[in-house]
């Protein structure tokens, strides 16, 4: 054998000289060597990640080592129930994403073909049937039509062979081979007729070939490597990690500098260390993550019941932020089924279309997209065509050739022969002498002629195949008239995309098809015709830095191979657009992979493209990722609200608690307090907020910037300045009370927090435009934990648990005041720092 070659620039002679072996094939001891030597002829699509991949994967968490850090101090200074709440949080954290995600791959499993396809093989001239998984190069196959190539072919022999290779190139009409054909070196993969590419399938016809390509160093192998590249992280990824980052900062300088002004007050050291665990529970937000990993959670199985699966969880609010949708063409945007979307007629008269159409045809016994579409069309008329096929038997058959470029057959008529033909319109209008209009025959004249080539040229501009269809009863060939098919866009493709592009989320087409098929669809489905269009050759001609400066300006991308696509994207994110490619064939892979969400059809999509993609749609519907970006926005939108409520309030905490310390005051709260107000406000009323809807306005608002923060400054500003005028309330209260009493203080603070942390809850759902819409959880929860707190502060045995005392009336009055200030005061400050419209949902 020799280094990997262009094969189909070679002879086949040569080839088969290259490969070292023969039109008989190889003798099955040499088979047995290459095949020890090169490997099993498979391509690693992935078989889903296992439990402790995914477990492993949860613990990038940016929050997990701040919250394991909380527990080992508590765990070091005080009771070892609090290390093990603490822990607590952090296994259900990484437990729950881990078994969410884990379901998303038994679904994909379940939808993946895992038997190997059996093949014909020639091996020292016998032939016999191997699993495909044992050829190697060298290896003689034959073909037959609903065959799938195994591998990369050169053929030695081809009979009417059409292959259909749109999973490759995202041309949905099946190309015709030729075996004899020799070509240039640079020839593109959707050139290359004397070629049969793994993973494509046979139409119809057969053929002979020599695999010259196995496993990986297949056309298919080489796009499966290529997405092998590192993962994006969403934005809310990014967000995530910079606040934690923040958060942590913070915990630690205030941690450093208590300690450093405590030493030098000479203070215990296991005061000093007490307070600091106390510091280290509050200024974390253990129930972030929580709330984090729940909302996104309830998002993916909202969107799985609109047929859309999640593989990773920080997809879903990703699409919140996407600001370009970059949609493959072939079977995403349209059905990858041809139909008859025009029929030009020379006469009023149907009855010869359908005869042509049904017996010039041999569907359904092959799978030929064209012929298909021809026999539905001409059953859509009313036309009865096991009539027409017992009436009008075939008495001989020409099929499809390329040469040709036509098909014919001869039946017979009442005793007399007719031949029925359908080709290419240019070559049927050069040969057709007549044509059959209402009043009989008449000569087709060159105007005629040249009206009927401008009409046919004019389907190829509209994105529409021409066809033309013509007879000779013995007069001549008769012109009978021209259709033009059309694969179709999917149902709701145009309303989904002018919905997004209302949104502002910008459309852009990449499609293996012809320049002008890209654009009419494009126009057809309401992508901005203002854009320009870029062909492959153009996207390779370019660098891709030059390629970015112009991204917002093109709409089509046309003729375009795998690597393209994946330079298209990449294009688009060095312009700082924040990009979702969706795709269902190998050729999409790599782009889907590189892409910020790569979203794959589950229906149609090959398994390469369903293990590259963040999302698949399992009914293969482009609308559901209308409904997926809505919900993207809606689940960044109820983190915001979480956020913004856990910050304000262990914001709050740590003033409090550091403000005490510094002012020579015993800390307000115990670390165990912490940890409780931690879970009653921050966990308890916070997932039902996971359940609000997203706002009916969020499409109406442009695309979050990537870049922006989980929490702007004007929001921090906002939420500094609330959490500092309760701070200032409860050490004011403080300061009053634990010289008469300690307890009484703390509890009284305790109180305090917890009621003011819950109405939070309730004010920054109403700034985020839900308003009081019904959540019947949320409304339960915040009861559930009002009366909690009461539990702990009125039951004797749960208060002396928790270090505090009842409270009478005056207590409580004191405790609760607060909350309707703050209330107030957060209302006017959020009127004096921020803008409405900044924190509205929609």
């Amino acid at each position: 054998m020799s280094e990997q070659a262009s094969w189909h620039s070679l002879s086949r002679e040569e080839t088969l000289r290259r490969l070292g072996s023969s039109a008989e094939g190889l003798n099955p001891g040499e088979a047995e060597r290459r095949l020890r030597e090169l490997g099993l002829n498979v391509i690693v699509e992935g078989g889903g990640r296992g439990l402790g991949s995914l477990l492993l994967g949860q613990l990038k968490n940016p929050f997990i080592p701040v919250l394991l850090l909380a527990t080992a101090i508590s765990a070091l200074v005080e009771s070892a129930v609090d290390a093990i709440l603490i822990s607590a949080v952090v296994m259900a954290i990484v437990i729950s994403g881990a078994l969410i995600e884990r379901s998303s791959e038994r679904t994909l499993r379940a939808l993946r073909k895992m038997a190997s396809p059996i093949v014909k093989v020639r091996r020292a001239g016998d032939g016999g049937k191997i699993d495909s998984t044992l050829l190697v190069p060298g290896d003689v196959v034959v073909l037959e039509g609903g065959d799938v190539a195994p591998a990369d072919i050169r053929l030695l022999e081809s009979n009417m062979l059409r292959v259909d290779e749109s999973s490759l190139t995202g041309e949905p009409i099946p190309v015709s081979k030729d075996a004899s054909a020799i070509l240039q070196p640079d020839t593109p993969v959707y050139k290359r007729v004397n070629m049969v590419l793994a993973g494509t399938r046979m139409i119809s016809g057969s053929a002979v070939g020599v695999i010259v390509e196995t496993g990986s160093r297949t056309e298919l192998g080489k796009i499966a490597t290529l997405t092998a590249e590192s993962e994006e992280r969403t934005p809310l990824e990014r967000r995530v990690s910079k606040l934690s980052t923040h958060m942590s900062l913070l915990f630690l300088a205030v941690i450093v500098v208590y300690a450093g002004y405590s030493s030098m007050l000479g203070s215990p050291l296991l005061d000093v260390i007490l307070l600091a665990a106390a510091l280290a529970v509050a200024a974390v937000p253990e129930g972030l993550p929580a709330v984090i990993v729940m909302m996104l959670a309830l998002g993916a199985r909202r969107m799985a019941l609109k047929n859309a699966l999640i593989r990773r969880l920080s997809a879903v609010e990703g699409l919140g932020s996407c600001n370009v949708v970059c949609a493959d063409k072939t079977g995403t945007l349209t059905e990858n089924k041809l139909i008859v979307a025009e029929l030009a007629l020379t006469g009023s008269d149907a009855s010869a279309y359908a005869l042509v159409a049904t017996i010039c045809n041999d569907a359904p016994s092959n799978e030929d997209p064209v012929d298909l579409a021809l026999l539905e069309h001409v059953k859509s008329l009313g036309f009865d065509v096991e009539g027409l096929r017992s009436r009008y038997p075939r008495i001989s058959v020409e099929p499809f050739d390329p040469e040709r470029r036509y098909m014919s057959v001869v039946v017979d008529v009442e005793g007399r022969p007719m031949k029925l033909v359908k080709g290419a319109p240019e070559l049927i209008m050069e040969r057709a002498a007549l044509v059959l209009e209402d009043d009989g025959w008449r000569s087709l004249d060159p105007e005629g002629r040249a009206a009927w080539i401008d009409r046919a040229e004019g389907m190829g501009l509209r994105g529409l195949k021409p066809l033309a269809l013509a007879l000779d009863d013995g007069r001549g060939l008769t012109l009978i008239g021209l259709v033009g098919l059309e694969d179709r866009p999917r149902e709701g493709a145009a309303e989904a995309v002018s919905a997004l592009r209302a949104a502002g989320v910008k459309v852009a087409m990449i499609t293996g098809d012809s320049g002008p098929t890209a654009r009419a669809v494009a126009e057809g489905l309401g992508i901005d015709s203002n854009l320009r269009s870029l062909s492959g050759t153009d996207v390779d001609e370019m660098h891709v830095e030059t390629l970015s400066k112009i991204m917002g300006e093109v709409g089509v991308f046309y003729r375009t191979t795998p690597a393209q696509k994946l330079k298209i994207v990449e294009a688009y994110k060095r312009s700082g657009f924040f990009v979702a490619m969706t795709g269902d064939g190998v050729n999409d892979a790599p782009a889907l992979k590189s892409a910020h969400i790569g979203v794959a059809m589950g229906l149609r999509g090959t398994e390469v493209a369903k293990e590259a993609a963040d999302m698949v749609l399992l009914d293969d519907n482009i609308t559901t990722l209308k409904a997926a970006v809505e919900e993207g926005r809606g689940i960044f939108n109820n983190i915001r609200k979480a956020a913004s409520i856990l910050l304000s309030a262990n914001l709050m905490e740590v003033v409090v608690l550091s403000a005490a310390g510094f002012l020579g005051m015993p800390p307000p709260l115990t670390a165990l307090h912490l940890l409780w107000v931690n879970v009653v406000t921050d966990v308890v009323p916070l997932l039902p907020l996971a359940m609000d809807p997203p706002s009916p306005h969020l499409l109406r608002r442009p695309p979050m910037d990537p870049k922006e923060s989980l929490v702007p400054a004007k929001l921090w500003t906002m939420l500094t300045i609330i959490a500092f005028l309760l701070s200032a309330i409860a050490l004011y209260s403080h300061f009053m009370i634990f010289q008469i009493s300690l307890t009484l203080s703390r509890s009284i603070v305790l109180n305090m927090i917890v009621i003011v942390e819950l109405a939070l809850v309730a004010f920054f759902r109403l700034l985020y435009d839900r308003g009081w819409s019904p959540n019947r959880m949320l409304y339960f929860a915040l009861m559930a934990a009002l009366a909690m707190q009461i539990a702990i502060t009125e039951i004797p045995q749960l208060a002396l648990l928790f270090g505090i005392t009842p409270l009478g009336i005056h207590g409580w009055t004191m405790a609760a005041a607060p909350a309707a200030f703050v209330m107030a005061a957060g209302v006017l400050v959020h009127r004096i720092v921020l803008k409405h419209d900044d924190m509205k949902a929609g």
